[in-house]
């Protein structure tokens, strides 16, 4: 479990509810109602009681199925930290994307438009929220070194204080600077908009593709290839989320 991130303030959590019969787990994926989770040991197919709301990252306790169910059910969802939330464009419905996040990586690729403005915003709702914010300038294989070096340099004047780091997916570079903030048991979240080179990165951090990724337009604007978000343990030991491009985002603690 402490592998998934759990520790004695989740532990003191569970016993809160007290009920022995309770298992802690781990959310990696939402599908309509029915999750996904990791104890420690297995994942396990689980459904939601009624008025019980899941997001990718929770700690949940679910308890043995109910005669008659095939799965065993969510009972409760324990306190969240930094909880991120988006608001559906079309509804205006404020959803729960992703929970428990201690580092946000924040994507901007370097082979189209490089968005200090979406950064900017990022950071903001990344400091709220209280994670830590890290800028991963991505595709670094895609433009000249000078390119890469102003680049760099206008970040930089925009996220004072923070943390960049330059990659490439397709060599490698820049992969040894990116280590040291996939800490066993951290949990890691992507954002940034589509095209920003995202599942890419998941699929080579995991090792195997497990992502689908999709090519840039000529504008330079990107294809939605993920459009669920799902919680990924790397070899290493640190765990990340990978998001949907995301327009409009905040984050509350």
């Amino acid at each position: 479990m402490a592998s998934l991130g759990w520790d004695d303030e989740w532990q003191s959590a569970l016993a809160a509810l007290d009920d022995p019969s309770l298992v802690p787990a781990r959310v990696s994926r939402v599908d309509r109602g029915v999750c996904t989770v990791m104890t420690g040991a297995d994942e396990v197919r689980v459904s939601a009681a009624v008025g019980v709301d899941t997001a990718v990252g929770d700690w949940v306790a679910f308890a043995p199925a109910p005669a008659g169910d095939a799965r065993p059910r969510i009972s409760a969802v324990l306190p969240r930290r930094c909880v991120f939330r988006r608001a559906d464009a079309r509804t205006g419905r404020v959803q729960v994307a992703a929970a428990n996040i201690d580092t946000v990586l924040l994507c901007n690729a370097l082979d189209g438009r490089l968005s200090l403005r979406h950064l900017e915003r990022y950071l903001a709702v990344a400091r709220e929220g209280g994670a830590t914010p890290v800028v991963l300038i991505t595709k670094s294989d895609a433009v000249a070194p000078d390119v890469v070096e102003q680049a760099v340099a206008a970040v930089e004047e925009v996220a004072t204080g923070i943390a960049v780091v330059v990659i490439s997916s397709t060599t490698g570079d820049g992969m040894e600077d990116l280590a040291p903030h996939l800490s066993p048991g951290r949990t890691l979240a992507l954002l940034g908009l589509s095209g920003a080179g995202k599942s890419t990165l998941v699929n080579l951090l995991a090792g195997e593709d497990i992502l689908r990724t999709g090519k840039v337009r000529k504008d330079g604007s990107g294809r939605h290839t993920t459009t669920h978000r799902q919680l990924v343990p790397l070899p290493g030991g640190a765990l990340l989320i990978d998001t949907p491009g995301m327009r409009s985002l905040s984050v509350v603690s």
